[in-house]
């Protein structure tokens, strides 16, 4: 099971919002499914988002980094890893803040619309847990 969120470090506004709302899910989610998630946060501005950026942002944060990696890496591999999530943008501040879920062994994917409150993306995490292979 994965989620991920894309960010950038300097967000002022939906980032650190997107951040807060996955941590509430967490905490909202049964301990058997709860472990059973990776979190994935890339990078929209992988020109100035050092690891060492992403690391000081999740402590901010207060994210559990033992189920949560924060990712960057070069600006055209990230690019072309956000491009085929579908979810590129020239512009770092107008960034989607849609967020993907899917289930690794049924190989079902969903988009997560941000205005979704934490317990109604902890519902759809547990459908997607909940999921048999075909």
């Amino acid at each position: 099971m994965v989620l991920i969120s894309f960010i950038f470090t300097s967000c002022q506004d939906a980032c650190p919002l997107i951040a807060q709302k996955l941590i509430q899910t967490r905490k909202l989610m049964v301990e058997s499914i709860r472990d059973e998630i990776w979190y994935i946060s890339l990078s929209v501005d992988s020109e100035n988002d050092s690891p060492e950026d992403l690391k000081e942002f999740a402590k901010k944060q207060g994210a559990d980094e033992s189920r949560w990696i924060f990712l960057t890496g070069d600006k055209k591999n990230i690019d072309t890893i956000i491009s085929r999530l579908g979810q590129y943008a020239d512009d770092i501040n107008a960034h989607s803040t849609l967020m993907l879920a899917g289930n690794a062994i049924t190989r079902h994917w969903i988009r997560v619309v941000p205005m979704t409150q934490a317990g109604g993306v902890a519902e759809q995490m547990r459908q997607l847990a909940n999921e048999s292979p075909r």
